[in-house]
């Protein structure tokens, strides 16, 4: 099982554990890589690979990935100027307000 989280600091941590083993923690991006408020998204498209998009801490899309046997690999999907004309917002375009009352 792996697990990823962006810490307090704008890095990038993961964490995996295997049956007989203990957690094992690990950073993939450092400090300043990652959006304060961004999130993370992760998938195995295929068996034995691991893939990962977050915010970058310059509001660009980064992305790693793993495949078995290699270690993981980071790259710069789009640029900050790119996103829109991709039709991605860093930002949210709308954002509902709930009135219960």
């Amino acid at each position: 099982m792996e697990v990823w989280w962006l810490g307090l600091n704008g890095s990038v941590q993961g964490a995996f554990w295997y049956e007989g083993s203990q957690w094992q923690r690990y950073e993939l991006a450092p400090m300043g890589s990652s959006a304060i408020n961004g999130s993370i998204t992760a998938v195995s498209r295929i068996p034995n690979s691991m893939e990962l998009w977050w915010l970058g801490g310059n509001r660009s899309i980064q992305g790693a990935y793993w495949y078995e046997g290699g270690q993981w690999q980071r790259y710069e999907l789009a640029q900050r100027a790119d996103l829109r004309s991709m039709g991605v917002y860093p930002y949210p375009v709308y954002q509902p307000s709930w009135n219960y009352g």
